[in-house]
């Protein structure tokens, strides 16, 4: 029974595709090509996709190599400008004090501690020094280079019952040779120095041998300090000593 039902069905199907008229077979077929060319295109598409995305691919790789070999070519052309700083360790033969001496090149040089080194190496000068001829001269450059309080501290020392103008007077002289400037931080230096007392004419004071010292010097730079065209000549930039302090180098000798 149910085989006969769907021999029926069948049978009616098959007389419906055979009852299509000539239009709706045409119909068809363009039905057919579209499909066929909507496949066709998708294919293309695809097809030209990869074709993009492999020639960007290589694109960049070929971007990434000459980007590598310009790297390797700058490395090259970079490797004849490294060298190597030498720098040389001074040691004092006395003491056994050991500093380095950086090369004074345009390339590492900074000026402002040549402009240091230079104005706080005259300040000891004037500070250590002696002479009965221009000691009042020392005393106007310390007092314009130091503050209140550090130029009230050797004022009390020049002035006072040791002072050299009562101990050497005019027989003798105090010179003062500075040995070098370090600079513990950017307001702070050490400056190491040797006294000797000689006669007026340079000669050894017998009795008196050269001594080391090291002072601890804590500066700051004060335009508003300068008055007068003549302070600016001494003390163009307003050096200030805030803090002032004197010890000995102890020396080999010495400790021995």
């Amino acid at each position: 029974m149910v085989k006969n039902r769907e021999q029926d069905v069948f049978f009616e199907q098959s007389k419906k595709i055979a009852s299509k008229n000539a239009k709706e077979k045409e119909q068809d077929k363009q039905t057919e090509k579209r499909i066929f060319a909507a496949v066709k295109a998708f294919e293309h598409d695809r097809s030209t996709e990869f074709k993009k995305s492999l020639k960007t691919t290589r694109l960049l790789l070929g971007g990434a190599s000459l980007l590598c070999v310009l790297l390797g070519v700058a490395i090259a052309c970079l490797a004849p400008l490294k060298r190597v700083e030498p720098f040389l360790l001074r040691v004092d033969n006395a003491s056994g004090y050991v500093d380095v001496v950086k090369p004074f090149t345009t390339e590492t040089v900074m000026y402002d501690e040549i402009i240091s080194r230079f104005f706080l190496s005259r300040f000891v000068s004037n500070r250590e020094a002696y002479d009965w001829f221009t000691i009042q001269n020392m005393s106007d450059n310390v007092e314009l280079m130091a503050s209140n309080a550090v130029f009230s501290e050797y004022n009390n020392m020049i002035t006072g019952d040791f002072s050299p103008l009562k101990k050497l007077k005019k027989a003798n002289r105090i010179l003062v040779r500075v040995k070098s400037v370090t600079f513990l931080d950017e307001n702070t230096a050490q400056v190491r120095f040797v006294k000797a007392i000689t006669d007026n004419d340079g000669k050894p004071t017998t009795g008196y041998v050269p001594t080391s010292w090291i002072a601890t010097i804590k500066f700051i730079y004060n335009g508003k300090k300068i008055k007068t065209e003549l302070q600016r000549q001494i003390n163009p930039f307003g050096l200030e000593v805030l803090s002032y302090q004197v010890d000995p180098e102890v020396s080999k000798n010495v400790a021995n």
